[in-house]
């Protein structure tokens, strides 16, 4: 084993991704909580008349992670609003797509680290290339997707996370 017995600090974007791990007595970190449900409820409550939210993740095996809690947590939503998920498609593909969705419809960006050739994408640079496409309203998850054109969610903070890690970081040093 490397580094037994050597403090290890880790960043995590959703705590159930450590589910089931024995990390043992000289791991700490910091755990992110990525929640559908709050920005699903706000779309609702800022387009009521919504009669679709599009889903929007790509092809990763923790975009599939993501889609996956999703869609177990938007189940509760079926007698209220329709839910269609566009996951594992190229950026193309998607930018097609998004251009025809109605007017009644509502956008949730979630995820896309990598399309279907296995190509990585930032946040940020996957939305960037949607937006323009989208004639509806788009929310994410993530405050790194401020900026690009999103209205808005319930939003983990990365910055934060990374802050919050580097005086964990401090303290075991000191």
């Amino acid at each position: 084993e490397i580094f037994t017995g050597v403090p290890k600090i880790f960043i995590t974007n959703d705590q159930r991704e450590l589910e089931g791990l024995d990390l043992g007595n000289t791991f700490t970190g910091i755990f992110g909580k990525i929640e559908f449900s709050p920005t699903l409820d706000l779309i609702l409550e800022q387009f009521p008349a919504t009669k679709r939210v599009v889903v929007i993740t790509g092809s990763s095996i923790q975009d599939a992670s993501y889609l996956d809690q999703a869609t177990r947590d938007f189940a509760a939503y079926s007698d209220r609003v329709e839910i269609v998920y566009l996951s594992g498609l190229s950026i193309p593909d998607l930018q097609r797509a998004v251009s025809s969705v109605p007017p009644d419809n509502v956008c949730l960006f979630i995820s896309y680290g990598r399309d279907p050739a296995g190509n990585g994408y930032s946040i940020p640079g996957a939305i960037s290339m949607l937006i323009p496409s989208a004639g509806v309203p788009m929310y994410a998850l993530a405050d790194s997707a401020m900026g690009t054109g999103v209205v808005g969610g319930n939003m983990l903070s990365f910055e934060l996370m990374g802050s919050r890690a580097g005086e964990l970081g401090l303290r075991i040093l000191s």
